[in-house]
């Protein structure tokens, strides 16, 4: 079975005492003159353990997230030689299939309907090299990589 205890209110006069707040850490920072003087006791600075805390947290944050871009851009450097589409400084050995421009096409599209990368921009340079410029007119036969075109007829 249970049972409550309850204490009558205590005294203020019996209550036990605070401990004294501890004392604030001093450091001195720099000193060019001799001991005792007001100089040297303006150079006194107290140090928030807070303000530490919360710079080395900021400074570890930031070296984490270089880190972890460092990761990123290395791991996106080795995997680029195994996309299936072509770079842009070999254009010369690529194997094309002549497309005729139609109304309203334009290499932007071509880029985003044919090429194989998320990024647009890279299918972009590569169609811009391989056409010699990036000006597209109806009827033009504008070079395409034979990768890219065969998976879409």
């Amino acid at each position: 079975m249970a049972s409550l205890w309850i204490s009558p209110p205590l005294d203020p006069a019996e209550r036990p005492a605070r401990p004294p707040a501890p004392a604030p850490r001093l450091r001195l920072v720099h000193s060019t003159a001799g001991a005792g003087t007001a100089r040297a006791a303006r150079a006194a600075v107290t140090v928030d353990p807070a303000r530490v805390y919360l710079r080395r947290r900021i400074a570890v944050g930031v070296a984490a997230a270089l880190t972890l871009a460092l990761v990123w851009q290395a791991l996106s450097v080795v995997t680029r030689p195994f996309t299936a589409s072509p770079s842009a400084g070999d254009v010369a050995s690529v194997p094309v299939v002549v497309h005729d421009a139609a109304p309203g096409e334009t290499l932007w599209s071509l880029a985003a309907a044919l090429g194989p990368d998320d990024d647009v921009r890279q299918s972009l340079e590569v169609l811009t090299r391989l056409n010699g410029g990036s000006s597209l007119v109806v009827g033009q036969s504008v070079r395409v990589p034979a990768s890219w075109y065969a998976g879409t007829r």
